[in-house]
């Protein structure tokens, strides 16, 4: 009795790490890497964000890990991002153009399958009203990345003996890595209103517009991704200090569907002083996302002043549950918004 539970659950535990590689694997091919809380990495949303924010600087670090429950090599995804506002206030009415430059790293599974993205982007913010409270804006961006794959690092059938597997035996693969590197050309729009008590916005953009070649030796295009994507934040009254903040996005790429639509709660726990601005606002935000036939996502986010911390959780409820009992990923986010030349946060209005 003892014999067959043991076979039984080693034959368990392989049938998990089968079905955990196979969907893995189709994930990693399928699509790009992914930020659970999209709306907090604009630069990786769409590149007419850049600039849409309160204040002259903006600094994001996003990183995201998952699948440490099947794999004892991770996946990692880190994305350090910097965009601004430039010449605002010196064009004609509201208009301004504004610019960010980010670095993102991706690493896969037992291979390293490994990507770095160094992007540039500049967004023209065309304004439709006095007063700069309808805005549309288009962003373009370019990109140089790199891919690189240490086979080293895997195993093959020609190190099985039949009974068997062997390391020492020669694999008759490349023993050195393989390297690619491509240019990436992305571009988006976005219309935004902003009120005192609502603010909202949609957009939509295409990333790998140029379909650059991804692959090792053999010719591989990268798909042309497309992403919807909206939000807001709906403050209940002049007095609450509840806001709501829905977002949902849609991503298309190649044969694969991403939906991810959810709400967060803000609550401010200090208000912003509006003349002195001795006291800095402080609020604390909470919400849950849902990720079409995926995951279910807990989210919160601490802002004081003009430092934001944020962590997500993920709840696996895709075909891999079996071997992740539920366990997905984690994210982190740290922001800086900064403030220069004694301007007050109300002068720059924020739009996402």
């Amino acid at each position: 009795m003892t014999t067959h539970k043991k076979r039984k659950t080693k034959s368990m535990k392989t049938y998990k790490l089968l079905l955990a590689t196979m969907v893995i694997s189709s994930a990693a091919f399928a699509q790009d890497f992914h930020y659970s809380q999209f709306i907090y990495s604009p630069v990786t949303l769409n590149p007419a964000t850049a600039g849409a924010f309160n204040g002259d600087i903006r600094v994001t670090n996003n990183y995201r890990q998952q699948w440490s429950s099947v794999t004892s090599m991770p996946y990692k995804t880190l994305t350090m991002s910097v965009d601004a506002p430039i010449f605002k206030g010196k064009m004609k009415g509201d208009d301004y153009f504004a610019g960010s430059f980010s670095v993102n790293n991706d690493k896969a599974g037992q291979s390293k399958l490994t990507q770095n993205l160094y992007t540039g982007a500049i967004c023209f913010n065309k304004s439709l009203s006095e007063g700069g409270s309808n805005y549309v804006s288009l962003g373009f961006q370019a990109g140089y990345g790199m891919r690189s794959l240490d086979l080293t690092q895997l195993s093959w059938d020609n190190q099985w003996t039949g009974s068997t597997y062997n390391s020492s035996l020669p694999s008759n693969e490349p023993s050195i890595g393989l390297t690619k590197s491509y240019v990436d050309m992305s571009g988006g729009i976005m219309y935004s209103q902003i009120g005192e008590m609502i603010k909202w916005n949609i957009g939509a953009a295409m990333f790998h517009i140029n379909q650059p070649d991804i692959g090792f030796g053999t010719k591989d295009k990268l798909y042309s991704k497309t992403v919807i994507h909206g939000g807001g934040s709906f403050r209940l009254s002049k007095t609450s200090n509840v806001v709501l903040i829905p977002a949902m996005e849609i991503v298309l790429q190649g044969p694969t569907t991403m939906v991810n639509s959810g709400i967060n709660f803000k609550y401010i726990l200090q208000d912003r002083s509006k003349y002195t601005g001795y006291y800095s606002e402080m609020s604390i935000t909470f919400g849950g996302w849902y990720r079409l036939a995926d995951a279910l996502i807990f989210s919160m986010r601490f802002d004081y002043g003009q430092f934001a911390a944020g962590f997500s959780y993920d709840m696996n409820l895709s075909g891999l549950t079996a071997a992740t009992s539920g366990r997905g990923g984690f994210e982190l986010l740290f922001q800086y918004t900064g403030v220069f030349g004694g301007a007050t946060v109300k002068t720059v209005k924020a739009r996402i």
